[in-house]
């Protein structure tokens, strides 16, 4: 954690020393982040094979715990997600564990290995690590395009990114969000933007509200060629599925499973509940999810793209206000106000500075998160009961995700006011 906060200090003195920042530097900052992020996350069995002995504990990944669930007893098998176990992800994010998992069981032919858990690892980490290279380029490209300064750079280097980066599937998403929309706002190649922002929904399906949004906005002010780019995308989006379930006719299964057992994980609507699994939580998000996709085509949104803008706030809003806030959907959060509200951030320092408090706390989260009964062995509040159960309103862990929610949810507000409101007058 101490050393999480001493780079980032670095990055950010550098970044607002710097009258301009290249894009070479801002590539060797996003490299030294990388390889924190693997530091941090590197398995045990990966430490006892690099350095003879386990010399620290990671940080939580789920792209280990991955590895840990369904390959370490594999021996000489190749398992395969939606036919030899449950799988609940969408279909981009299986193939894409299915070619990481190949490589090592083609080197040693043994999934079980140290070897091989080790060269999985590296493998991912390196595609992980590649797509946040692109996906700096095209935020580096999206300042320069809104003429911003570059002090908004460090937006791209956040703490979160650092702890989430090495972790899941998120940064793929992201590096479709942000190449989508400077495709589309610079109208260098507005199809492929809007096929980026669809083939998203391969891989994180709480977008396909957002994209129904998108598509609306667009034929409501007669955009028909940008519309006909969402559906083109849509459709690519829906054919890969549809050959998904071919090949895997147990996946839809695995997937309503899933959604059926979700509950409130991290989500704000604990504070009214505080129960995760109480019945209210359910209707309670689908109706704020209702609410939001009406109303936010509403606001009075000037200027160029506002369909686009308008899809993104609801993007924020459904991250934020959603039944499942796992701590690294923070990196969709962060990219996507320095755009839509980049008036607040260069103006209000109080804003900035919240949303800077709001990732900090979103990095305790995970770190954390298995010392939960510690922590409240620690503390010693009378009533408090000693165990591990990071879900309920009585852990620490929940205070702190629901300071984090509550500081969003205000931040959400004052930039939805500001569409609202400030732009009318």
């Amino acid at each position: 954690m101490i050393c999480i906060l001493y780079y980032w200090s670095l990055n950010v003195s550098l970044v607002l020393k710097m009258k301009h920042v290249s894009r070479k530097m801002l590539f060797i900052l996003g490299v030294v982040i990388v390889a924190i992020s693997f530091i941090i996350h590197l398995p045990i069995d990966s430490q006892k094979l690099l350095f003879g002995s386990s010399i620290y504990s990671p940080v939580y990944s789920d792209i280990s715990s991955f590895y840990e669930l369904y390959y370490s007893r594999a021996n000489t098998t190749l398992p395969i997600p939606y036919r030899d176990y449950d799988f609940y992800m969408f279909p981009l994010n299986g193939l894409l564990l299915i070619l990481i998992t190949l490589i090592p069981y083609a080197i040693t032919g043994n999934l079980a290995s140290p070897i091989s858990i080790t060269i999985y690892y590296i493998v991912y980490s390196l595609i992980a690590g590649f797509a946040y290279m692109i996906f700096l380029k095209y935020y580096h490209l999206l300042v320069s395009y809104f003429r911003l300064n570059d002090k908004f750079l460090i937006f791209a280097l956040f703490p979160s990114f650092i702890v989430y980066l090495i972790y899941d599937w998120t940064i793929f998403v992201i590096l479709l969000l942000i190449a989508g929309v400077y495709r589309v706002i610079s109208d260098s190649k507005p199809l492929l933007g809007y096929v980026y922002l669809s083939l998203i929904f391969l891989l994180q399906p709480i977008v396909f509200p957002i994209l129904l949004v998108l598509l609306y906005l667009l034929l409501v002010e007669r955009r028909e060629p940008d519309a006909r780019g969402v559906l083109f995308g849509l459709l690519i989006s829906l054919s890969i599925i549809g050959l998904w379930l071919v090949l895997f006719p147990r996946a839809p299964q695995d997937l309503m499973s899933f959604v059926s057992s979700l509950t409130c994980r991290n989500c704000i609507y604990l504070l009214l509940t505080r129960n995760p699994d109480n019945d209210l939580v359910l209707p309670l998000g689908l109706g704020v999810l209702y609410a939001l996709s009406l109303t936010i085509p509403l606001l009075n949104y000037r200027g160029s793209h506002g369909y686009l803008w308008k899809s993104l706030l609801l993007f924020i809003g459904i991250i934020v206000l959603g039944l499942d806030f796992v701590p690294q959907y923070m990196l969709y959060i962060v990219p996507l106000l320095v755009f839509t509200a980049p008036e607040l951030i260069g103006r209000d320092k109080r804003f900035t500075f919240t949303l800077l408090v709001a990732d900090f706390l979103n990095i305790l989260v995970i770190i954390l998160w298995f010392s939960d009964a510690s922590l409240r062995a620690i503390m010693n509040v009378p009533g408090m009961p000693i165990r591990n159960n990071p879900w309920e309103l009585a852990s620490p862990i929940q205070w702190i995700a629901q300071t984090r929610n509550i500081l969003l949810l205000l931040i959400m507000l004052q930039v939805y006011y500001a569409k609202l409101y400030i732009q009318r007058k």
